[in-house]
């Protein structure tokens, strides 16, 4: 999967294969966007992949001093992540990223 960055608030892992449909796949609480390496074969086949490291895990940056992460900081970075995707798109969540999934779902 190649990486990229998005606006300089992380890191996000990508494998587009030129399919109609992209999954996201959204890490845990400490956990990286390459924690579903596993499925990124049989994924694939049918999916782009899209697996974003939350602010402060993985490769992505840290926030300021001071400041401090939650789940309403997360979960606005994804939204404004998810409104410039092009086609639509599932969620597929492990831990807190499921939970962020279901707020966004609604």
């Amino acid at each position: 999967m190649q990486q990229k960055d998005f606006q300089g608030k992380f890191k996000y892992y990508i494998r587009d294969n030129g399919k109609a449909e992209s999954i996201l796949l959204l890490s845990g609480f400490q956990d990286t966007g390459r924690g579903f390496y596993f499925l990124e074969d049989h994924l694939s086949q049918r999916f782009n992949l899209i697996a974003p490291d939350w602010r402060g895990h993985g490769d992505s940056p840290r926030i300021p001093e001071g400041w401090f992460y939650s789940s309403a900081m997360l979960l606005a970075d994804f939204i404004q992540f998810t409104g410039t995707l092009e086609n639509g798109y599932h969620l597929m969540g492990h831990s807190m990223g499921s939970a962020l999934a279901a707020r966004h779902a609604g």
